[in-house]
C-alpha cells in the first residue's frame, strides 16, 4: 500500500503570529511571518518528508537566505520573491 504524500499547509499559526508557506527546496519548506522583523523569529524551517520542524530561529533565516541567494529553490511565493528582490535592490 502506497504512503500518502505529506500535505504542506499554506500557513501555520504560532504564538508570534501567522507564518505563510514561502519557499521550498527538495528537502525543506520555509514559512515566513511577514509581520515579524526579528530574524530569530521570522522563519520556520520544516523537513518536507515527514513535515517536522528543523529550525525556528536564526538558523532557519540564514538557511533561507542562502537558498534565496543561490536560487536553489524549487518553489517561491510571489510575496517572498517581491520582498527579496526589493531588499537586494533588483
Amino acid at each position: 500500500m502506497a504512503k500518502k504524500p505529506v500535505v504542506l499547509p499554506l500557513s501555520i499559526q504560532r504564538p508570534l503570529g501567522r507564518y505563510y508557506r514561502a519557499l521550498q527546496t527538495e528537502d525543506c519548506v520555509y514559512y515566513v511571518n511577514y509581520s515579524e522583523s526579528d530574524e530569530n523569529a521570522q522563519v520556520l524551517m520544516y523537513g518536507k518528508k515527514h513535515f517536522f520542524l528543523w529550525s525556528d530561529n536564526y538558523h532557519a533565516f540564514a538557511a533561507m537566505d542562502e537558498v534565496l541567494s543561490t536560487k536553489t529553490y524549487t518553489k517561491i511565493s510571489r510575496r517572498l520573491k517581491q520582498a527579496y528582490e526589493k531588499s537586494i535592490g533588483e
